[in-house]
């Protein structure tokens, strides 16, 4: 039971198993989620943030036992928590959530150092899940750049 609710959990609620992009599935159910996120106080935003990436790093550990590879294509909690990352406590607007789903999408095809070292050498879900948190990072780096320049 517990490694259903780990792969359920892993697959962004279902989003995973989506054939093609899997995911570009999870990053958009990252959205409403963020949406809801961002009505609560900053200092649970962070909080939510921090325990949601605990989380998805546990979920995709089993999730990575279960599917036999501790990054398989199914597993998209990791793209939730980059998305989150990205977002944190970045004003809510059109502009900044479609600017912030770009960013973090690209950023984490591209993989910048940091985010290219964990998924080379950690292949765990600590490793699946921190390349897309260290992409995140830059991503949400570039969306405070981004909010200051475009107001």
């Amino acid at each position: 039971m517990a490694d259903k609710i780990s792969v359920f959990f892993a697959t962004g609620f279902g989003a995973g198993w989506v054939p093609v992009a899997p995911g570009t599935a999870g990053t958009v159910v990252a959205i409403p989620l963020f949406l809801a996120l961002a009505q609560l106080p900053y200092w649970l935003q962070i909080l939510t943030t921090v325990a949601y990436i605990a989380l998805a790093i546990h979920a995709a550990d089993r999730a990575g036992h279960y599917f036999g590879a501790s990054d398989d294509g199914h597993i998209v909690s990791d793209e939730i928590a980059g998305y989150f990352v990205t977002m944190l406590l970045v004003p809510v607007s059109l502009k900044t959530v479609i600017a912030g789903f770009v960013l973090f999408r690209v950023l984490d095809q591209v993989k910048p150092w940091p985010a290219s070292w964990f998924d080379r050498k950690v292949h765990t879900g600590l490793g699946n899940v921190m390349d897309d948190v260290a992409a995140a990072a830059w991503g949400r780096g570039l969306m405070a750049l981004l909010v200051w320049l475009w107001p």
